[in-house]
Parts: structure tokens; sequence; C-alpha cells
């Protein structure tokens, strides 16, 4: 190789390289202008969803599960306290040998019933829901209802979740011991707990629930004016965001009732049911 040719081969590779890194700039700055342009693009274009703003698309909300109020409202509960006419209602979907049936009893429900159900702001209504697993839960049912035939249903009520706290007899018999203790008439109420008088009632409660999508005991439907769906989605998403869970579900109506229902389950703190209760008078 010649000296000319020495000196010529470091120059080449030296040009081409120097044109090389132009064009490499040259592309970056105009992909950059591109980008750019399709940003900005982008924050113009109106998607059925919403318009985009500052290049952000904000998901839409998922679709509320929808159920028959209709039906839940035309079911006949166990037993109502409270005010009939009241623009909210609870529907307690319960166990009577659920311990944690037992356990909203003796914390939440007194001051449920203090704030709400005793000042008329709220109807309560109490729905058989005996669990399969629980032989004592629908002689609980049956013999609260019985108790009902002779104007002491609550009386009953508090007497079985009392016993069932202090883990006590809540069998057939302990239940016609109760009776005696809050002086029914004992042959009547031995004979409609023994003939189960209200199975067709309590059954019905239980299919009603499972249908509006309670799944355990104790299981809540808080129902209240479908003016009120935005705020309770707001009431619900905040519980659930405090505890980390879903805990509260908004559900809408199948029909056509101008209803709106909240969800709930478990034995859940009174502070739960004030934030759903309070935001739906």
């Amino acid at each position: 190789m010649t000296k000319h040719n020495e000196l010529y081969l470091p120059a080449s590779i030296l040009i081409a390289s120097l044109l090389m890194a132009v064009a490499i700039v040259s592309a970056g700055s105009a992909l950059s202008t591109s980008m750019n342009s399709l940003a900005g693009a982008l924050q113009g274009i109106e998607l059925k969803g919403g318009a985009v703003n500052a290049g952000t698309v904000t998901a839409p909300e998922p679709a509320l599960e929808k159920i028959d109020l209709q039906k839940l409202l035309n079911e006949a509960p166990a037993q109502v306290k409270g005010n009939a006419n009241a623009s909210v209602a609870v529907y307690e979907f319960s166990d009577f040998e659920c311990p944690f049936c037992a356990k909203f009893f003796g914390d939440a429900l007194k001051p449920i019933q203090e704030n709400y159900v005793n000042t008329n702001k709220v109807k309560f209504a109490y729905m058989d829901f005996p669990l399969s697993f629980h032989p004592n839960a629908m002689p609980g049912a049956l013999a609260a209802r019985c108790a009902g035939d002779q104007g002491k249903y609550w009386e009953m009520h508090d007497k079985i979740f009392e016993t069932n706290l202090a883990q006590g007899d809540i069998s057939a018999a302990g239940l016609k011991a109760m009776a005696k203790s809050l002086a029914l008439n004992s042959a009547s109420f031995d004979s409609c707990l023994d003939s189960k008088k209200f199975e067709a009632e309590v059954n019905s409660n239980f299919q009603t629930g499972a249908e509006a999508g309670i799944t355990g005991t104790p299981g809540f439907i808080v129902v209240a004016d479908e003016s009120k769906k935005e705020d309770l989605v707001a009431a619900a998403n905040a519980i659930n965001s405090t505890y980390g869970r879903v805990l509260a579900e908004v559900v809408e109506d199948s029909g056509s009732t101008g209803k709106i229902a909240v969800r709930l389950g478990g034995a859940l703190p009174f502070s739960v049911f004030d934030s759903v209760l309070s935001t739906a008078e």
C-alpha cells in the first residue's frame, strides 16, 4: 500500500463517521418534532369516553351491577321496626346461629337503632337467611316468627342472639325454654315450631337475598332514592379505600323503582353503617 493510500483510508473513515452523526442528529430532531406534533394532536381529540386532557385519558367508571329491587321491596320481612314510610330502608339478611350475626347484634345494631331507627329516619327489616351448615339456624328463624305470632318477635330475636353470644343452648329445646321465659303460650309456640309453620316464608327470604347478591351472613342492603347515587358511590369508594377491600357495593335497580342500593357484608362497625346511612338520607 502506498503512503497516499495509507493517508486516504483514515480520512475516509473520519468523513463517513461525521456524515453518520449528522444523519442521526437530523433524524432525532425530526422524530422529536413528529412526537410533539402527535402529542399536540391527541390533546384535541374527543373520544367516546370524553376529551383527552393534556394527553391523559381517564378510564370510565365500571358499570354498576343491577338487581331486582322491586322483588326485594315486595318481599315480606320476618319483622320490621322504625318508620315504615322512611325514604331509607335497611334489609339485614341474618342467621341466628351465625357468630358474626351475633357480633353485629352486640355491637353495631344498637347505635343504628338509636341514631336512625328510633329517630324515624330508617326502616329496619330483618330477613331470614339460614345457612345450611348451621343446624340451629332454621329452628331459630322459625322460633322468632312463632313468637311473633304472639306479639313478641323482637323479644325472641334478642333472646336468641343474646344466648348465641353467651354460647348457650339455641337448639329446639333451648328455643322452647326461651319461649317459656318470655311468658309465651308454650303449647301454641311448640306446635308452631314443630310444624315448621313459617318454613316457606323463611325460604322465600333466603331466595330473595340470594338473588340480590347476598352470599353470607350478616349481609345488608341499604335502599335509598336514586338521586343519592353519586354520593353513595363516593361513600362506598371511601369505605373500600379505608379498609383496603370491597365492603360496600352500590347496585342499581334492574327495573324502574327509582331506587338505588348499597350492599354491605359482614359484622361491620357502626362507622361504616353511619357513613352509608347519613349519605342515603
